[in-house]
């Protein structure tokens, strides 16, 4: 690994090539300076051959341990199917090499904790939450913050609808709970600063989970996460006279609805398209690597950690515990 402190680019390798890599990374890589893939591997040798068409400079290696052996790499983003994340983030670890695991953590809590004992202050995880670099949940939080102070609990519901048809893994199942649901818990979690401690969930259909979501300090959040024919996601939160909402699309979270808050995102629309920059929330992937970079040669703490894709990990655990019982399950936060 080359000395990331003192270099003005960190340099990244890819571990999984699929369509994470392609639509969201690379993407979000052509808007910065700081950060570039010098390496990728995929079992699926076409697959790098997709993202070397983007980048035609990077090395592609046969297997991931041979990228970490390579020694090229500042740090590596996971961005393989889930099953496979806690392997190749523990190899990270023990190259020692930080990486950034994309969502979710895993799909079960064998070998979660060996992850917890192989961090180092030069080896660590920083969590694939993207949505935290998103403006108006930033903005949300900080609207949040004196409501918290008022009368210690949030009141939140979440909706995520992602369009199946244009999002099909190359490996690997999709399912609304691991691959939409995280980003909703890990959003109530973020913007509350508050954990879940109890969760329903149901499964109307194989496209659909919902779920009620208690918070420790009394707050309570609804989530819908489904695979439907067109995507949309909204987060709304009332509070008495304090009402704020967000969706795709609108850089705001207030007014909820109305003249004013058309004309506000019709605004903010036309400046996007002079200017031709990209929302937001296609933004937030770039914010997150910038911040893996920032992590790396300043050496703060990574932020989503490793407990922020635990506690998200856990409490979808308990989701299934209750679409299987019908039931309110505690989520289970002693590890």
């Amino acid at each position: 690994m080359s000395n990331a402190p003192n270099r003005p680019v960190v340099n990244l390798g890819l571990a999984g090539c699929g369509l994470a890599a392609e639509r969201l990374y690379i993407p979000a890589l052509r808007t910065l300076t700081e950060v570039r893939v010098v390496a990728v591997t995929d079992p699926i040798p076409s697959r790098i051959d997709s993202i070397q068409a983007h980048i035609p400079d990077c090395i592609r290696y046969e297997s991931f341990d041979d990228l970490l052996a390579s020694g090229v790499c500042d740090a590596v983003a996971v961005t393989a199917p889930p099953q496979f994340h806690v392997a190749l983030a523990k190899m990270s670890l023990m190259a020692p090499v930080p990486v950034l695991v994309e969502k979710p953590l895993s799909l079960d809590l064998n070998g979660v904790a060996e992850l917890a004992a192989l961090q180092s202050k030069s080896a660590w995880i920083q969590m694939g939450f993207n949505r935290r670099y998103w403006q108006p949940v930033i903005r949300l939080r900080h609207a949040l913050a004196n409501t918290l102070v008022r009368n210690g609990a949030v009141n939140v519901t979440l909706r995520m609808v992602t369009n199946a048809t244009d999002w099909v893994p190359v490996a690997g199942k999709q399912d609304p709970l691991d691959d939409l649901m995280t980003h909703q818990i890990d959003m109530v979690r973020f913007v509350s600063r508050d954990d879940v401690v109890k969760i329903r969930a149901m499964r109307p259909s194989s496209n659909i989970v919902t779920a009620e979501l208690q918070l420790k300090g009394g707050g309570r959040a609804t989530c819908h996460a489904e695979y439907g024919d067109n995507s949309e996601e909204s987060i709304a939160m009332q509070d008495g006279d304090h009402a704020y909402r967000i969706h795709l699309g609108s850089e705001h979270i207030a007014p909820v609805s109305g003249i004013r808050r058309r004309l506000l995102d019709i605004g903010a629309a036309a400046i996007r398209r002079v200017s031709r920059n990209r929302s937001s929330l296609h933004m937030s992937y770039s914010s997150q690597l910038r911040s893996l970079a920032n992590t790396i040669r300043i050496g703060h703490a990574p932020t989503p950690d490793l407990h922020d894709g635990i506690a998200v990990l856990q409490t979808t655990l308990a989701a299934r515990r209750s679409i299987e019982s019908s039931q309110w399950e505690t989520v289970n936060h002693a590890f």
